[in-house]
């Protein structure tokens, strides 16, 4: 189902963000090699949960049976189940591999990672958030999210201020690649619609400048 999917793409975020931290610590170590397996299961529960995401923007619900009340399975959905006992045999691999660089990472090390993304942070968003890089900015947000929870040390306001702006972008992007797919195809969408979706993009952008303003103007 749509959340499970979802739910499978922020662990892979949440290796990815790992990987990096591995990356930053060893200059040596092949992360994005390693990588490659977890990316492979992001993009193939992506592509199903895309579905139903565009289908809710666009129609305001989620269709998932057929008036007989049978589930619709799609054809990337039942590769998706084909591929599960692959996908679990090559991150068990990965992991392997990767836990005992993970031990060796310095406290120092993972301070200085957490405090450049912070500093990567601040400079997409601030004087005004540079939207060509609010993809990246999401990014290293769910970075610092992730990784903060090893010592359990995000204080509060941060907390606050990450989980709403990554919800604001995360909103945009996903308006702003049905926005694409409609253009690039021959979609007869409803102009209404596709109004509707524009305007709520431009009200994405202006919660992203306010939410850092009164982040960033407050510190």
């Amino acid at each position: 189902d749509e959340e499970t999917l979802h739910q499978i793409r922020v662990d892979v975020k949440k290796m990815k963000a790992i990987i990096n931290l591995v990356v930053y610590s060893k200059k040596k170590f092949k992360g994005h090699q390693m990588f490659i397996p977890f990316r492979n299961i992001f993009r193939k529960a992506g592509a199903i949960r895309e579905r139903e995401v565009f289908r809710k923007l666009l129609t305001g619900k989620l269709v998932k049976k057929t008036k007989s009340g049978k589930v619709i399975v799609t054809p990337p959905m039942e590769t998706f189940m084909e591929d599960i006992p692959f996908f679990i045999d090559s991150i068990e691999k990965e992991w392997r591999k990767l836990k005992p660089q993970l031990a060796k990472v310095s406290k120092e090390d993972f301070k200085h990672f957490i405090s450049q993304k912070y500093n990567e942070i601040e400079e997409h968003l601030m004087p005004k958030p540079n939207m060509k890089e609010i993809h990246r900015t999401r990014k290293a947000i769910k970075a610092v999210v992730y990784l903060s929870k090893v010592k359990n040390n995000l204080p509060e306001k941060d907390k606050v201020f990450f989980a709403d702006m990554e919800e604001t972008i995360g909103q945009l992007h996903d308006k702003q690649v049905l926005l694409v797919n409609v253009k690039k195809g021959n979609h007869k969408a409803d102009k209404k619609q596709l109004s509707k979706l524009k305007a709520s993009c431009d009200s994405n952008k202006q919660r992203i400048t306010r939410l850092a303003s009164n982040y960033y103007g407050s510190k």
